[in-house]
């Protein structure tokens, strides 16, 4: 059911970047975004540094048809310096019950 978007494909993006650090830093990683509320694992995002996961967020799996929830995943990772590799990704998964949908990334680094 494409709840009578425009688009009834799956929709993705990806981004990946290398980094580099003069000095100690906590990478946070702050995913938020209006997700599907009918099944659970859809409207996906990962953030993730030199392949490993830092925060992951996904839709609701409430059985609630088109209804579009807000949906915020946290989460940091501690890098020393050196050269890292940061990849965002976020992906509707299949072409249903995702109009509206949207990932935010938001990336804080601090000092250690």
């Amino acid at each position: 059911m494409n709840c009578g978007g425009p688009n009834g494909d799956v929709q993705f993006g990806t981004v990946a970047r290398t980094v580099c650090l003069c000095a100690p830093t906590r990478l946070t990683a702050i995913l938020s975004g209006l997700v599907e509320r009918q099944d659970l694992g859809y409207e996906q995002a990962v953030a993730a540094v030199n392949g490993v996961v830092v925060a992951v967020g996904g839709s609701f799996g409430e059985g609630l048809g088109c209804a579009m929830a807000p949906t915020t995943a946290v989460g940091f990772i501690d890098l020393p310096p050196g050269e890292h590799r940061v990849e965002l990704f976020a992906s509707t998964v299949d072409g249903n019950f995702h109009v509206g949908a949207f990932w935010n990334f938001n990336l804080i680094w601090e000092p250690l």
